[in-house]
């Protein structure tokens, strides 16, 4: 019996001796007011340990809110972001210029995808104002067809020298895809199968 009351004793002094340990350090940890680098937001639902600041397109403000001041350098209007880049034209809108400490580093979108200054993100070429989708592509879509309900018909076109990427039409307006891995496209159906069943050769 005493060598059970001595185990409940230790247990309640351990007890104790946590829950002291958790005021201290619980004390020790306060509060403190913290910016986010320039260019960037604060995500308000974020969830420890991830970190709280991301690019703009990622986090969203309130429209009370007022950004802070830019803190711009030659090559960036603010330290991190995604921004238009001054090589991109009408024509070739898939460059794009990221910024990360105020240094400037000139990036591409992948094939098909334009940059879209407004949203700071890749976007369909056909979707961005600032972008010749035809263009850019290099491909114009036919004249649509549609079938009796007045619905557009979708129409794929194979690219000479390439087995997986086709261009897609819907209502005049194309967009560059390509076929999941192990597909690849067919000119005589349209549309991606089995690799094995198209005879195909990357360059030709």
């Amino acid at each position: 019996m005493e060598k059970f009351k001595g185990t409940v004793l230790s247990m309640i002094q351990y007890a104790r001796n946590t829950i002291r340990t958790i005021r201290l350090k619980a004390a020790a940890y306060k509060a403190t007011y913290k910016t986010c680098p320039d260019g960037l937001y604060f995500i308000r639902d974020v969830v420890w340990p991830t970190y709280p600041c991301a690019y703009p397109s990622d986090a969203q403000c309130d429209s009370n809110d007022a950004p802070q001041r830019a803190v711009a350098s030659q090559d960036c209007k603010h330290q991190y972001g995604f921004f238009a880049s001054p090589l991109a034209t009408r024509s070739d809108c898939g460059k794009y210029r990221m910024c990360v400490e105020g240094k400037a580093f000139e990036m591409e979108c992948s094939m098909g995808l334009a940059f879209n200054p407004e949203s700071g993100r890749c976007d369909w070429p056909d979707l961005v104002p600032s972008c010749d989708a035809d263009a850019f592509l290099g491909f114009k879509c036919p004249p649509a067809t549609y079938d009796e309900f007045g619905k557009a018909y979708v129409v794929n076109f194979g690219i000479a020298g390439s087995c997986h990427y086709f261009f897609s039409c819907m209502e005049n307006v194309a967009r560059l895809l390509v076929c999941d891995r192990g597909f690849a496209f067919d000119d005589s159906v349209g549309r991606c199968v089995d690799a094995t069943r198209v005879q195909c050769q990357e360059g030709n």
